[in-house]
């Protein structure tokens, strides 16, 4: 499963936060196990394969929205004290 939480925070002047809101929001999609229009991705290892081993291809937000902008990780570490 890919999650795009890139734009979920709280910007502040000198740092961003995630909020607890956030977070929970980000451990319902991952145990929905499913889908969530430009946000979650559940890929098989073929789709992967397909793309060269790498998610990228497998980006969740239009392309326009990601120029100039490095890709957001996509990682699980954080999330495993949350996840029961």
């Amino acid at each position: 499963m890919i999650i795009d939480a890139s734009t979920l925070f709280r910007k502040s002047r000198a740092q961003n936060f995630l909020d607890q809101e956030h977070s929970d929001r980000i451990v319902a999609w991952y145990r929905a196990f499913e889908d969530v229009e430009d946000r979650a991705k559940v890929a098989t290892l073929d789709e992967i394969k397909k793309e060269g081993w790498t998610a990228e291809h497998l980006a969740l937000r239009p392309a326009a929205d990601r120029a100039g902008h490095p890709a957001p990780a996509r990682s699980r570490s954080g999330l495993h004290d949350s996840i029961g």
